[in-house]
This record gives C-alpha cells, sequence and structure tokens, in this order.
C-alpha cells in the first residue's frame, strides 16, 4: 500500500492595494505577522529504488492542506523537486493543479533526474515541496519540504522530444521529431517561419507532457515568448530552414541559419542514377520508385557524387527496417529488396536509422 505523503503549507496573507478608479490590482503586500506555524510534517520513506520494469508505477501521492492568501481566487498548485544538495536552486515542476493531491509516475521522476545530470544507478538525495500561486504579481508561497534518498536507472531509450506549432499545422501527423543526441540533448533541422507559435512535447500525443518558453532558462534571440495561455515560443527570425539544439540539462536552446537537407535514393531501380527525395523535415524523407525482386539501392547526401556521405544497410540495420528488405554488411553493404515487383514509397527516418517500403 503506498504511503502518503501530507505537506502542510503556511499562508502569507496578501494585503491588495486596488486604484479607486481602475478597480485593479496594483500591488500586494505581505503582512509577515499573519504568517501561520507549519504544522509537523509526517515523514516518508528513507528510500526508494527505481527500475525499467517499475516506471510506469505512480509514486507515492503527495497531498497538502489548502493555501488561504485572503482572496476569493482558487491557487494554482505545482508540486516541486530538486536534488536535496541544490536546495530548490532550480526545482523541477513534476505536476501543476488546483486541486489538493498530486502523484507522477516513477519513471518521469526518473526522466528528470537524469536530465539534472545524475547518472543511472546512482542514489541521491531528493527533496520535494508545493509551490501556491495566484498571480504573476503576487510572491508564491511554499510547504516545508520532505526527502528521501533515490536510487535512479539508466534508460534503456532515451526519451524522445519534438517541435508542435503552427509550422506543423497543429497537426499530429505532421510533429516535429528531434535527433536524440544524449539524455536531455537534442537537434533538429527544421523549417521555421517569421511569427510561427510553438512548444515542445516529451511525446507525440496531446497527452504528453509539454515544455514551453517558461521552461528554459536561456533562449536563442530568435526566439520569444508567444505570451499565450500556452506558454508557446514566438519565431522571430526570417522564415526559412534552420538547425535547432536543445538541452533539456541547461534548459537552452540555439538556433542557425540552415541549408535544406537533401538525400538521393541510387540503385538498381534508377539505373544507378541519383533520385532526389522529398525532405519532410527533421531526419525524415520519402520517394516514390519501382522495385523489382534482388533489387539492391543505398542512400547518398550529394546529387552525383559518389563521395559524399552514404547511408546503407549496415546504417538501418542498427535502427529499424520493414517491407520486404535485407542486405549485405561487406563491401558497399546495399539494402536489397526480396518482396513482389511493383511500385512503393520509400520511407527514411535517419535520426531514427528507419527504412519502410510500402
Amino acid at each position: 500500500m503506498k504511503q502518503l505523503i501530507k505537506i502542510s503549507t503556511f499562508f502569507w496573507g496578501i494585503i491588495a492595494f486596488c486604484s479607486c478608479q481602475t478597480k485593479e490590482l496594483d500591488q500586494a503586500v505581505i503582512d509577515k505577522d499573519a504568517v501561520v506555524t507549519p504544522n509537523q510534517l509526517m515523514s516518508i520513506e528513507d528510500q526508494y529504488t527505481f527500475t525499467e520494469e517499475t516506471r510506469n508505477e505512480d509514486f507515492d501521492t503527495l497531498f497538502w492542506t489548502p493555501v488561504d492568501f485572503g482572496v476569493a481566487t482558487a491557487p494554482n498548485y505545482s508540486l516541486q523537486a530538486d536534488i536535496t544538495a541544490d536546495g530548490f536552486s532550480e526545482p523541477i515542476n513534476l505536476n501543476h493543479t488546483y486541486n489538493l493531491e498530486s502523484t507522477f509516475t516513477k519513471g518521469d521522476l526518473n526522466k528528470f533526474l537524469l536530465e539534472k545530470g545524475i547518472e543511472g544507478g546512482s542514489e541521491v538525495e531528493v527533496s520535494f515541496r508545493v509551490e501556491a500561486n495566484i498571480h504573476e504579481d503576487i510572491a508564491p508561497v511554499y510547504s516545508e519540504s520532505v526527502s528521501t534518498m533515490i536510487t535512479i536507472y539508466a534508460p534503456l531509450e532515451l526519451a524522445p522530444l519534438y517541435v508542435m506549432g503552427d509550422d506543423q499545422e497543429w497537426n499530429m501527423s505532421n510533429i516535429l521529431a528531434l535527433h536524440t543526441l544524449d539524455i536531455g540533448e537534442y537537434e533538429v533541422i527544421g523549417t521555421f517561419n517569421n511569427g510561427s507559435h510553438f512548444r515542445f512535447f516529451e511525446g507525440a500525443s496531446w497527452e504528453s507532457n509539454q515544455l514551453g518558453y517558461g521552461s528554459f532558462n536561456e533562449v536563442d534571440e530568435l526566439l520569444e515568448s508567444a505570451t499565450d495561455a500556452d506558454d508557446n515560443f514566438r519565431f522571430a527570425g526570417e522564415s526559412g530552414v534552420y538547425f535547432m539544439t536543445v538541452s533539456l540539462r541547461t534548459k537552452t536552446i540555439t538556433m542557425e541559419k540552415a541549408s535544406t537537407p537533401e538525400l538521393y535514393l541510387v540503385g538498381d531501380q534508377n539505373g544507378w542514377s541519383f533520385d532526389k527525395m522529398t525532405w519532410l523535415g527533421g531526419g525524415k524523407y520519402e520517394v516514390t520508385s519501382n522495385f523489382w525482386n534482388a533489387n539492391i539501392f543505398r542512400f547518398f547526401t550529394e546529387d552525383g557524387n559518389w563521395s559524399s556521405k552514404q547511408y546503407n544497410y549496415n546504417f538501418f540495420r542498427e535502427g529499424t527496417i520493414t517491407g520486404d528488405l535485407s542486405g549485405d554488411t561487406d563491401g558497399d553493404a546495399n539494402l536489397r529488396f526480396e518482396g513482389t515487383d511493383g511500385e512503393f514509397k520509400v520511407s527514411v527516418d535517419l535520426y531514427t536509422q528507419s527504412i519502410e517500403l510500402k
């Protein structure tokens, strides 16, 4: 049975000075004499061990008593965690809620700790607290913190990250996948149009965790806050193709102008000439071509240049190969089609090292 953590929050009274003409909040002053002494915190388990097998299990539910700011406004609560030694200098927000309780999966917390630089297999002391807010001009209040020791795991697969926004028509089928380089480190080449809004998704679904402008400490000068309810970014640069790097460890984003990536299909099906593929953004390309049984082929990055970078069977066999395809590991390591003759759409993703014929 899960052990529950009760976090009792302390409350600061707020005296709001309002303009008699506008009736709008002008400023807020904290009455420190109205501070309520926190109740005694209940202890939690001394130690937890996370594993790949338990990543989808809920951590113990955390719940708290309501904050009273002295105004008829429902506070917004953020359940926060940080490495105890860091003293909530850069806490992670596990959840935002108007309720008085919250939980999260062990995998979610494991991911956050990995992105903060903790190595898989190591033990770290983690502290939790609740932040309560009612208005951006009023200082938040915090509960006391509780701490525990957690041993985290190294994931079998690195977590993905996606861009979703105006340039993807807010359509999940067009979502732009970033190339995962390491834990919390990503890059992508994509098209960004001036004035377009977007944010990051940790999964290719609307239910996945999302990261907006406020989730980062330092962003490129080409990006600004869209100042909307979804905390979107607004691209302020010239429309075009850009190379973007994203670090969830340092909470930074950089961008620079780039050339449109190219990829060419070369093989038996076209007499070993160079057929340009359509770039779909990120590492994705596609082209339609005729193939016959035993047809061999591979891919090049420059038109007519046999010395340009190549992608062959050895590259894709480290990822995913579907559609009656095999290949050789020696020599040119060409891919080989072993299906029924016909016209096929070739879909390639260089980020995930995948290829499909259908």
